[in-house]
């Protein structure tokens, strides 16, 4: 099978599960994951969860920190595996997330990035680890990036061209960039 034969395979399947979703949902077309985050913050449901995870619906969908960010929700869930034993089957997807939502968030400020650098905003991954776990979003293009072995390095690769990449609006980003200078 041809790469534009596979790519073309993934959206049809990605289209019947996109359908099969909007069933399930009794919608017209399948939601978007804008149109979920307003329905879960309409609905109040970030503050129906654990008072101690309540921020963490802030600091994964709303921020921007990738200094801080996986730091910010290991620490958390640490506090919150102690009190509640029932959250602790769920905690290692949340820091997984955190990990894509970081790569994500370096994405749009970075061209590329060393690994190390990377691996040390992450208090629970090890090199191999992060790459394993990115391996499959950026195959189905859910995060688009590329890693270099030769220089150690993650590329984030736009779609048609950087240039079209937006940053994020603030200061910021603009804080991030200068805290970071020179560790790309």
């Amino acid at each position: 099978m041809s790469e534009n034969e596979k790519y073309l395979d993934l959206q049809n399947s990605t289209k019947d599960k996109n359908m099969t979703l909007a069933s399930y949902l009794d919608l017209q077309h399948a939601p978007t994951r804008e149109t979920l985050i307003a329905d879960i913050v309409k609905h109040g449901i970030p503050g129906k969860v654990y008072p101690e995870l309540q921020p963490l619906f802030k600091i994964l969908e709303l921020d921007f920190q990738p200094l801080k960010l996986c730091s910010l929700v290991d620490n958390m869930l640490k506090e919150v595996e102690k009190l509640y034993s029932d959250v602790t089957a769920y905690t290692a997807d949340v820091r997984q997330v955190a990990v894509l939502r970081l790569m994500r968030q370096l994405a749009q400020v970075y061209e590329k990035i060393s690994i190390n650098k990377v691996v040390s905003l992450i208090p629970y991954i090890e090199p191999l680890e992060l790459e394993l776990l990115i391996i499959e979003p950026a195959k189905t293009l859910d995060l688009q990036l590329r890693i270099d072995h030769a220089t150690q390095t993650s590329s984030s690769v736009a779609p048609s061209s950087t240039s079209g990449r937006k940053p994020p609006a603030g200061r910021q980003c603009s804080r991030c960039r200068a805290r970071c200078s020179g560790t790309s």
